[in-house]
């Protein structure tokens, strides 16, 4: 139980409980959330409690969750648990409330509320170009360089920095200076 019990020490020298008001929108997020799904968010919080986390900078802005933030809000949700971590251990969760039906359920409902946002393709355009100039891994994205090509090409052809002409021919070149694999 030692062993334990340091590693309960460890981890509140590593969290701490913030007000929610604490946590900034991301003013850059490429993803929207349109009413629906703020609706659909706020409803499944408030059934099911709060049961995911979000990802913040060292500022408090929000990198990943911008809409799970909104609808947290919207259900009445004052607090949050802060945890520092460098991303070498997996943040959990641990929900020993929801079983059978519930954790069904939930896990329909944290998959499918996801879906119900939009990209807004010129943002993630902008950004991805950005990305690419500074010779990022764009493999980490979970965009092929096809899928890169076709969004910029899909994009108003006259912008700094893009190509008028279709990029599709140039899988191959891309695909190297972005170090993707075939098919990813």
């Amino acid at each position: 139980h030692d062993a334990r019990a340091q590693e309960f020490r460890e981890f509140r020298m590593k969290s701490r409980t913030i007000s929610i008001d604490d946590l900034v929108a991301d003013p850059g997020n490429v993803r929207r959330h349109p009413p629906r799904q703020n609706e659909h968010m706020t409803a499944s919080l408030k059934r099911f409690g709060a049961a995911r986390s979000i990802v913040v900078d060292g500022n408090n802005i929000v990198r990943a969750g911008n809409a799970t933030l909104e609808a947290a809000k919207a259900a009445g949700i004052t607090k949050a648990v802060i945890v520092e971590a460098d991303g070498k251990e997996l943040v959990v969760v641990k929900r020993p409330d929801l079983d059978g039906a519930d954790a069904v359920a939930y896990a329909i409902a944290d998959n499918r509320l996801s879906e119900l946002g939009e990209w807004d393709a010129a943002a993630l355009g902008d950004q991805l170009l950005a990305l690419d100039q500074g010779n990022f891994d764009m493999s980490a994205l979970g965009y092929t360089a096809r899928e890169v090509a076709e969004l910029m090409h899909s994009l108003d052809g006259d912008r700094s920095g893009i190509d008028a002409d279709p990029q599709i021919d140039k899988a191959d070149e891309l695909r190297k200076k972005w170090k993707l694999e075939t098919g990813q």
